[in-house]
């Protein structure tokens, strides 16, 4: 049951401020994290403008402070990074117990990410250098096609087929297999001649450095969203506490274990379970507050 959405009981009068107190001072650390710093950077065609951006690796840091800080009595999974295109999550789940319930907490913050290059003036270098590559080697292949058609023509020739028509021409090499395959290693060896493959390879060398030269530039919303708002990308800070009833597993088949519940009674939760509660909150509360 989230807390947040209680019925009236003496449950959510004892979990509610205290609850209320987290979600402030989680927006108030998350927001000063997020706090735009001015960069610069470059676009595709070498402009240099002007971003924004934060530290994404100062909120992981904070998350496991966090974690750091709470006692014994809390649980944490590893706080995690997940990236769907442009769209960047950092976020944790906590638990703990108090007797007879279990608190779940998650806290998360999702933001975009943008590709930039650094301002580096190899970044022009490069892109000159690629499309003097690619004019080259448009070059070598139209000269490799010339080659290739005389050579082939050439052998055929020699093989009693003077200027076969592409048919014909089809057809013998699919027939002398011995043939084609004499005409297509003389191609090739000319193919190697042309340094189609050293193109190749310093190509794909300028992508590499070009590729170490971006930079990612974040983004996100100072505000509070909710689970709907999160699961659709939306930007901004996200904290749930879920509060749940934990029982022994008595379930043929079940085995030996507990189980949750998250449909129970609050007006039947004993005093001593709400303190538990309120006081592992409270716990969070001075964490998160650092």
């Amino acid at each position: 049951m989230r807390i947040t959405s209680m019925p009236e009981s003496e449950l959510a009068r004892t979990l509610l401020p205290v609850d209320t107190r987290i979600r402030e001072a989680y927006l108030k650390q998350m927001s000063a994290l997020v706090a735009e710093t001015p960069i610069k950077v470059m676009l595709g065609d070498t402009t240099v403008t002007d971003q924004t951006t934060f530290d994404a690796g100062g909120i992981k840091t904070y998350m496991q402070n966090i974690i750091a800080r709470l006692g014994p009595s809390w649980h944490a999974r590893e706080v995690t990074e997940t990236h769907d295109d442009d769209v960047r999550r950092i976020f944790t789940k906590l638990e703990s117990e108090a007797p007879g319930y279990a608190l779940s907490i998650h806290l998360s913050v999702q933001y975009k990410a943008l590709l930039y290059y650094k301002p580096d003036a190899r970044v022009e270098q490069i892109q000159r250098e690629l499309g003097r590559i690619d004019e080259s080697a448009r070059r070598d292949r139209e000269s490799v096609a010339d080659t290739g058609d005389r050579i082939a023509a050439e052998r055929l020739k020699d093989a009693g087929c003077a200027e076969p028509d592409p048919a014909e021409l089809f057809e013998t090499l699919y027939r002398d297999e011995s043939l084609a395959g004499s005409i297509e290693a003389e191609i090739r060896k000319t193919v190697d001649g042309a340094g189609l493959a050293v193109h190749a390879d310093r190509r794909d060398s300028l992508f590499a450095e070009l590729d170490s030269l971006l930079t990612e530039v974040y983004s996100t919303t100072a505000i509070m969203i909710d689970d709907a708002r999160l699961v659709t990308g939306e930007d901004g800070f996200l904290y749930t506490a879920d509060v749940e009833k934990v029982a022994a597993a008595t379930a043929a088949g079940s085995g030996a274990g507990t189980s949750r519940d998250g449909h129970f009674d609050p007006d039947a939760v004993t005093e001593d379970a709400r303190e538990a509660l309120a006081s592992r909150l409270g716990e969070l509360a001075g964490a998160i507050d650092g």
